[in-house]
């Protein structure tokens, strides 16, 4: 009888401390971000005091609405985290296959019947349970890595504080495992525009790391503009070394199509638009051309050939029900129904490559399309992990 007691007493007493542990990991996260929020508020309102215009008054109003939104979800999440014992994932950690992918790949060893995929699905698993479980001791092991990591946003990404991943980046670069840069492009602009952008602060990039290999990590449209930057501008940096793309509709998207957009747009044709527009794209037509489906399919049959390789390219695909969305991407998914599944914005058909082309496609994994901003509560940070781990097993990165 001893035995089974003894057995019992030391459950309960791991899970108090997991539970222990996960208050002090999420009022880290809570005053983390009430602080890097204060800063920020701060900083806009010196700069609108200093000099008031629209534009100041733009930003200081736009990074109070995200440091309320980041520190109120912060702080709910705290309050749901005591609410629970123990965080639910759809991962079990005494599972003999789960076990012997785990082992496996921190010992290096082959994993011959087992697709990219389900590796990845894994890992990525582990790493979830571990950020909402820190009482339990993962099997796969993150180290350091000798590249820097460059971090490419999405479409309208203006309308945040921070690019995409950043925060997930940022907890990456505390613990010391890699560094980071952040490539600014614009929204509104076609990926042939950003892919110039992309060049240039490269450039810059590279005169202040000359040493270092650089990996890509495009999100959303940014994956797009990143493959039209290796397609015209690789030549100039051989540093890169791979690209990953995250929720990317890398075969174009069907949203242009639809008879709103396209009735919108039908007045471009007009002469009295071309007078208003005076070339300033008010429809934005050379961002949709560059997520059209039609069109992105025949880019890439057209320019596959002429991509670099000799680095490798990896891609993963968000889906979630509308429930379980962000509140913009209910209304996306409402406004642009689909009928397969999806993010909220891109069809998972499309955010992985085609199989003729040379790639890790690591599937599918649950989340919605605005999962990369700072205030979402999924947990980018094991993300970033499970793919640098992943990375890492397949001699990809160093």
């Amino acid at each position: 009888m001893l035995d089974p007691i003894l057995q019992k007493k030391d459950e309960i007493e791991q899970k108090l401390n997991n539970y222990l542990l996960k208050g002090a990991r999420r009022g880290f996260l809570l005053k983390r971000a009430a602080l890097t929020s204060r800063e920020e508020v701060q900083a806009s309102v010196h700069s609108f005091l200093d000099k008031p215009s629209a534009t100041s008054l733009a930003l200081l109003l736009r990074n109070m609405f995200n440091s309320g939104v980041w520190v109120s979800k912060s702080t709910l999440e705290l309050l749901f985290s005591l609410l629970r014992l123990v965080e639910n994932v759809d991962f079990n950690p005494e599972d003999a296959q789960t076990k012997l992918v785990l082992q496996r790949v921190s010992a290096g060893e082959p994993l011959d019947h087992h697709s990219d995929a389900q590796i990845f699905k894994v890992l990525l698993g582990e790493r979830r349970y571990f950020h909402q479980n820190p009482g339990y001791s993962p099997i796969s092991v993150i180290e350091n890595c000798e590249v820097h990591l460059i971090l490419i946003s999405g479409v309208f990404n203006e309308i945040f504080s921070t690019a995409a991943f950043e925060r997930g980046a940022d907890h990456l670069k505390e613990k010391g495992i890699i560094d980071f840069s952040k490539i600014s492009v614009n929204g509104r602009k076609s990926s042939r525009h950003n892919a110039e952008l992309i060049n240039q602060q490269l450039l810059e990039i590279q005169k202040q790391f000359p040493h270092k290999k650089l990996w890509l990590l495009g999100y959303s449209k940014g994956g797009i503009d990143a493959l039209h930057f290796l397609r015209s501008h690789f030549k100039y940096h051989p540093n890169v070394i791979g690209l990953s793309t995250i929720a990317s509709p890398i075969m174009g998207t069907n949203h242009p199509n639809h008879k709103l957009i396209r009735f919108l747009t039908s007045f471009s044709k007009f002469k009295i638009y071309r007078i208003i527009d005076q070339g300033k794209d008010l429809f934005i037509q050379g961002l949709q051309n560059s997520l059209r489906s039609d069109i992105r399919h025949s880019w890439f049959f057209r320019n596959h050939e002429r991509l670099p390789k000799n680095i490798f390219y990896s891609a993963l695909a968000f889906q979630s029900n509308w429930h379980e969305s962000h509140v913009w991407m209910m209304l996306t998914k409402l406004l642009f129904q689909s009928k397969h599944p999806n993010d909220g914005v891109v069809d998972v058909q499309f955010a992985q490559f085609p199989s003729f082309f040379e790639a890790h496609n690591l599937g599918i994994t649950e989340g919605h399309h605005l999962v990369g901003t700072r205030s979402s509560e999924y947990p980018q940070e094991a993300l970033l992990e499970a793919l640098i781990i992943f990375l890492r097993y397949k001699n990809r990165i160093s």
